[in-house]
Parts: structure tokens; C-alpha cells; sequence
């Protein structure tokens, strides 16, 4: 069989399926198949069509019985069409890239350095950005401010601002990324706070609630991250979603993960 891969971040597998890909009927019945494979907030889609040698299913007109269509192959036109509905948010094409690889390449290619303040996620941004080999060449630094202490004396963030609206906040997530800017030589940074679990959350505060903030030379906003109660996967997930959150700012997609609104 012939397969091809397209790598999404941070869209629901229903909402890729039902408001981005739609209906697909027509490649299915000529041969194709579309498997959707996800992961910690993730979706990748697998494309498998068999050479149609001399079979009758040419739904599609311009099927030969070579199984291309005006010399494509069926399913390279078919992961064309994907990409023409998917508007931008697939990261990669090959089956083994991760997104810290791509978004290092990104970073390169625009010549721009990245640098990290994390709370909730432990260093786990910077050591996934890091694990690239010559990822040297745009990362710059990563702080760690686990304790409201640290973000105040590592980061600069205003005492005031922690007492007034708690260290997982809109505020203090901005705070972090232009304290992280000032105290490194970098073009863009990316903060995480928030309360990973099991314990720890309140009514208003609820475990799972994970503040991110982005700043560019261009943008500063925050995102409102909503998880669930599974530490582990909370922090996965948040520094997954933040490498997406990054990659689309830098590539000017306006649509933030799972359809997040910018907070300033």
C-alpha cells in the first residue's frame, strides 16, 4: 500500500473531522482509506491507498487504472486536498517529525531565538525544544519558576500583581514572558503557569487551569488552557499546545488551539 502522513496539533479530533475535512466520501470510494491516530493533544492522519492495478473503483472521473489522477497518485491528491482543508494546521508531512522539530525550523528560517519561563510544566517546554540536536541556534534560555518567590526574583514579576490575581493568572503569565525577554537576548518567549494536579485547584481556580502567554516582537497575548485532573497529562498536553501556539503565531494563523482566544 501506498501511505501518507499529515501531523495536526492542537484540534479535537471531531472538530478536524467535522468542520475542517467534512466529507471525504468520494476518495474512500475510490479506494482510499483515513485513519485518524491521537495522542496527548494531537491528531495524526494516516492516508492508505492500495495501487488500483485494474480495479473497477474509480468514483473519481480522472482515476486511471494506475490508481493517479492526471498523473498523481490518488493518495498524494487526496493529502493535497487534505491540506487545502486543513488551512495551515498541519505541522508536518512525515510521519517521524515532531513538532519541536518543525517549530526549530521555523525559528531558523525567520532567524528568530525563543526563550521559556514555565511554572506548572517544570522545565518540560525547554527540554523538548532542547532535545533537538543545533537547537542551540535559536534557543536562548529557560527559566524555571516553579515557587511565586522565584517568579519574582528570577523573573521580575510584581509581587503585587501574584497577590492581586494568583500566581495561575492572565496577568502573571504575560509577566512572565516580558521578565523572561528582559533577562535574555531572544526575539520570542512562551510562559506556563497553572495547577497540573491531582490537588491543588479551587472553585475558582480549578486543577487543569493552565495560563500561557506568547510574546513576539509583534504580539503579546495569553491563552486560557482548560485540562483535566492527570498531572502528568497536563503538562504534556500544555507544552504541546504551546509549540502549536508558537508555530501559528510565527506563521501568522489567526485560529489559536482548539479555537483559544487571545487575552491581552
Amino acid at each position: 500500500p501506498i501511505i501518507r502522513y499529515l501531523k495536526t496539533a492542537g484540534e479535537a479530533e471531531s472538530v478536524l473531522s467535522e468542520e475542517f475535512i467534512q466529507d471525504v466520501s468520494t476518495y474512500l470510494n475510490a479506494g482510499c482509506k483515513l485513519a485518524y491516530l491521537p495522542g496527548p493533544a494531537r491528531v495524526m492522519l494516516r492516508i492508505t491507498a492500495e495501487d488500483l492495478g485494474q480495479t473497477e473503483r474509480t468514483s473519481l472521473k480522472e482515476v486511471t487504472t494506475s490508481g493517479k489522477i492526471n498523473g498523481v497518485h490518488l493518495a498524494d491528491r487526496f493529502k493535497i486536498d487534505l491540506l487545502e482543508r486543513l488551512q495551515g494546521l498541519v505541522f508536518s508531512e512525515e510521519k517521524d517529525e515532531t513538532i519541536e522539530e518543525n517549530l526549530g525550523k521555523i525559528l531558523k528560517e525567520k532567524s528568530l531565538t525563543i526563550c521559556t519561563a514555565e511554572s506548572c510544566t517544570g522545565g518540560l517546554l525547554i527540554n523538548r525544544l532542547t532535545d533537538i540536536p543545533g537547537s542551540s541556534a535559536y534557543v536562548t534560555a529557560g527559566y524555571i519558576a516553579y515557587s511565586n518567590v522565584a517568579k519574582v526574583r528570577d523573573l521580575g514579576v510584581d509581587e503585587k500583581l501574584i497577590e492581586k490575581f494568583g500566581a495561575v493568572s492572565k496577568e502573571v503569565a504575560l509577566a512572565m514572558t516580558q521578565g523572561a525577554l528582559n533577562r535574555s537576548s531572544a526575539d520570542v518567549a512562551v510562559a506556563l503557569t497553572g495547577i497540573a494536579g491531582p490537588g491543588g485547584g479551587s472553585k475558582e481556580k480549578p486543577v487543569g487551569l493552565v495560563w500561557m502567554a506568547i510574546q513576539t516582537p509583534q504580539e503579546h497575548f495569553a491563552l486560557e488552557l482548560m485540562l483535566t485532573k492527570d498531572r502528568i497529562m497536563n503538562k504534556e498536553r500544555s507544552v504541546m499546545i504551546a509549540m502549536e501556539a508558537v508555530r501559528r503565531t510565527l506563521l501568522g494563523i489567526t485560529r489559536m488551539p482548539y479555537g483559544l482566544e487571545k487575552k491581552s
